[in-house]
């Protein structure tokens, strides 16, 4: 109808309204959180939502998985679980290409049958701190993964605790942890297990979720 009126000939009109946008308080808080892993020197990535249904409870189990009929491929099938698959292929994709130091992290979603959570991860690798002028380095293990931790929750006044674990069969067994708010376990924490980096060839890693 406008184009066969002639869209020059509708007379230009301000819309007028008395809402205005905001954020939520979740969206506050993970736009935060963004902001502040990026400023401890961490990279964000936005890795695939779709993984190998063969590969949906590697690194957790959440509920019943949930796949789409019509994948572009097998191996994009199944919603994920966790953000570990993504983050540990980026680690070993930059690891294939020279670059041994890797440090990123990923706020996404995670899904299973009825139910839809949203994620921090974190996975670093190699070199986290290099002073050429001293000819010093600080290499990634347990305790730089944890201060980046700490550091992120207590900026909103919230006080994380640890306790040793041994039952994420992906991790080191012993040096993992589970990560508690309350006394409720809300994630994990720790290395890499050395068959899992031989597997996906990536050098000794750390994770948080």
């Amino acid at each position: 109808v406008s184009r066969a009126f002639g869209l020059n000939n509708i007379p230009m009109t301000k819309h007028l309204s008395k809402t205005s946008g905001s954020l939520t308080h979740k969206q506050k808080l993970t736009r935060s959180f963004r902001h502040d892993l990026a400023a401890m020197g961490l990279n964000e990535i936005i890795s695939y939502t779709l993984i190998d249904p063969n590969d949906v409870y590697r690194y957790a189990n959440i509920g019943e998985p949930v796949s789409i009929l019509m994948p572009l491929s097998e191996d994009k099938k199944t919603l994920r679980q966790s953000l570990a698959h993504g983050l540990l292929q980026t680690i070993a994709y930059n690891q294939k290409r020279q670059m041994e130091s890797v440090h990123i992290f990923e706020i996404g979603h995670v899904f299973a049958q009825g139910l839809e959570k949203t994620h921090i991860g974190i996975a670093m690798s190699g070199v986290w701190h290099q002073s050429y002028w001293q000819k010093e380095s600080l290499k990634t293990d347990f305790y730089v993964l944890k201060g980046i931790l700490d550091k992120l929750t207590q900026q909103i006044g919230v006080n994380l605790t640890y306790q040793a674990s041994d039952v994420h069969e992906k991790l080191h067994p012993y040096r993992q942890a589970d990560i508690l708010l309350n006394d409720k376990v809300i994630g994990y924490m720790g290395q890499v297990h050395p068959s899992e980096q031989k597997a996906l060839d990536i050098n000794q890693t750390y994770i948080a979720e």
